[in-house]
Formats: structure tokens, C-alpha cells, sequence
């Protein structure tokens, strides 16, 4: 917790002036996730630590054809295989890394989930026809996250 907290100051210590590099066909999903999180009223500071969002042929550092998305919270990125390009695929990648990078969200396995780790696209209808609902329960995961650091922040 306590390193989470100095990684957070020291990242909002050096916030730009100016909003992430992001490639122009992912902006819209960026900002719908952004405006759901005003909405649930979540606080997106880390937000502000990200350099780059961007499609790239490969993720770097992997080896997994698999792979569609990764955060990389060394580099401050955000990557999205452009492979994909049915729009409903690529929002689920970028809310899926996005719940990475600016909610501190962890995988879900144990059930449909937008921060599920197989996001295959073969299932692209079941998470297209159960969109709101997959938001309303990535967004409630990150609410309680954020009300459970709050607490012990002041204990």
C-alpha cells in the first residue's frame, strides 16, 4: 500500500501538462472509459502517468501471439495489438488495460469479466450483448477498490 502511494505522488509530482499520445482510432474508447469513471465518480490520477496509448503490430517483450493488449507500467504504455480491428474487440482491450493502468484492477478468472485475462475473441458477441453489465461490474470492482485504499489510508 505504502509503496502504491509514493509511486502515485511521485508519478502526479511529475504530471504533464498535457494528455497521454494516443493513436486516433483508440481515442473514442479512451474517452468513453474516462467519462464512465466520471460518471461512478472514480478518480482517475493514474491516469495521468500514462505516456502513450497506441496499436503496434507486436507487444513488446512477448512472445505470445495470443497476447492483444498489455500495460506496461515501466515504460508507462499502453499496447493494443492492431490485428483486431472490430471496433467492439478493441474497446474491450483498451477498458481491459485501461483497468490496469488507471484502476490498479487485477485479472478476473472466475467469471466474465472485462479484466478477464483469455479475452478471446471467439466470445466477442456474449461480451458485446453483455456490455453494461461488464462495465457496471469493472466499474464497482474499482469503486470498492478505491473505498477499500481509502480506509486504510486512515487507519
Amino acid at each position: 500500500m505504502r509503496y502504491l502511494l509514493i509511486f502515485l505522488l511521485f508519478c502526479l509530482s511529475f504530471k504533464k501538462d498535457e494528455a497521454p499520445k494516443i493513436d486516433i482510432e483508440l481515442k473514442p474508447y479512451v474517452k468513453e472509459f474516462l467519462r464512465e469513471a466520471e460518471h461512478w465518480r472514480i478518480p482517475t490520477d493514474h491516469y495521468a502517468c500514462i505516456k502513450k496509448i497506441a496499436f503496434v503490430d507486436e507487444i513488446p517483450r512477448h512472445e505470445k501471439d495470443s497476447i492483444v493488449g498489455q500495460y506496461d507500467p515501466v515504460d508507462e504504455v499502453i499496447y493494443i495489438k492492431n490485428a483486431y480491428k472490430d471496433p467492439r474487440y478493441v474497446r474491450l482491450v483498451v477498458f481491459h488495460e485501461l483497468g490496469h493502468a488507471v484502476f490498479n484492477l487485477n485479472h478476473v478468472k472466475s467469471k466474465l469479466s472485462i479484466m478477464n485475462p483469455y479475452l478471446k475473441y471467439e466470445f466477442i458477441e456474449v461480451y458485446y450483448n453483455e456490455w453494461d453489465y461488464l462495465v457496471q461490474d469493472m466499474y464497482l470492482d474499482a469503486l470498492r477498490l478505491e473505498n477499500y485504499r481509502r480506509l486504510n489510508e486512515n487507519k
